[in-house]
């Protein structure tokens, strides 16, 4: 008998997985596999209600909304209300965890550390929980046969998060992604169950890609190491979103981010563009016709055939103007809603 193999050999053997840009998928009735290959794991080590506390005292998203049934989006703020790393919180085996960019870790920890000891709670950088995601409408059918898991209720969004077993391995974490017309779920787990997991199934691999495309059309940005402290939540339109709770208490940034809310006028907001050419990065910035900065880049995917797509913050003021990024074109797209 061959010796199955490890996380890391599943995802290099892959062909598909790591193709570097996102492929045209047929949802209908059709259920694919990816593994998250971009995101990595802070884990909040205390007993729960404190990491309640020092969540609901750092991050813009109310923390009593959370429980073992029900993910959050949020973000974390420097005092100067600038966003430090955007991440999803969830529960597993008895911790919280925020799932983010790779690399933002390591600095949303540096942030948390300072206020950790008070809530007698460990940052730590969790290197052993991975995550796979199921893209398509064939995925609850999947989830409902495989998982003996109860089909994900649309009309129930209070539940998101389900824990489940596969073959008496250790629980593994299933999160609803609930969004417009979407059909995705993220897997988190330990890697050697993951990897046992992947073993297992016959689902078709699509590229990591695949599934952070489906941010950026979802309006979920994900702030990476050289943005970080860098942009308000308003200049991404999180103000718009459940990423932000305006009723709170107070939070690391409130008062700035408060005070743009209810007495300013935000000048910038995110939006979703696509354009065909050269690839682009985070941090890339966006001209109008007269080589004036109209915007930055927050996320981008490549696609197929040199097209792109990226989450970006733009200038109010420049949104009825051309647009450029390294020279070349680019279009918003019509459906917006920041």
């Amino acid at each position: 008998m061959s010796t199955p193999l490890s996380w890391q050999q599943q995802i290099n053997n892959d062909p598909n997985i790591n193709l570097p840009y996102a492929c045209t998928l047929e949802l209908d009735h059709q259920c694919y596999v990816t593994a998250l290959t971009q995101t990595e794991i802070l884990t909040i080590k205390a007993d729960l209600q404190k990491a309640q506390e020092l969540m609901q005292g750092q991050f813009t998203c109310n923390i009593n909304q959370l429980s073992t049934t029900q993910s959050l989006l949020g973000a974390c703020c420097n005092p100067q209300g600038r966003i430090i790393a955007t991440f999803r919180i969830f529960y597993h085996q008895g911790n919280y965890h925020l799932s983010m960019q790779q690399g933002t870790a390591e600095l949303l920890k540096a942030h948390l550390d300072k206020f950790a000891i008070f809530y007698r709670a460990e940052l730590v950088i969790n290197t052993e929980i991975k995550a796979l995601a199921l893209i398509g409408q064939g995925a609850s059918d999947y989830i409902n046969t495989h998982f003996n898991c109860p089909l994900i209720d649309q009309a129930n969004p209070e539940v998101t998060q389900y824990n489940i077993n596969f073959n008496n391995l250790n629980n593994m974490s299933l999160i609803q992604a609930l969004h417009p017309n979407t059909h995705r779920y993220a897997l988190y787990g330990h890697e050697n169950d993951l990897a046992s997991w992947l073993n297992h199934n016959q689902l078709q691999t699509v590229p990591a890609l695949n599934w952070y495309q489906g941010n950026i059309n979802n309006h979920i940005p994900e702030i990476t190491p050289i943005l970080s402290g860098e942009c308000l939540p308003h200049d991404l339109g999180l103000d718009k979103t459940t990423m932000i709770d305006f009723n709170k208490g107070c939070y690391s940034g409130q008062e700035i981010i408060a005070r743009m809310h209810y007495r300013g006028t935000p000048k910038r907001s995110g939006f979703v563009v696509h354009w065909q050419g050269n690839p682009a990065t985070p941090g890339d910035i966006i001209y109008d016709n007269n080589q004036k900065k109209a915007g930055i880049v927050i996320n981008s995917v490549p696609l197929e055939k040199s097209r792109h797509i990226a989450f970006c913050s733009l200038s109010h003021q420049q949104l009825d103007n051309d647009l450029t990024i390294h020279q070349q074109p680019l279009q918003i797209n019509a459906n917006n809603s920041n």
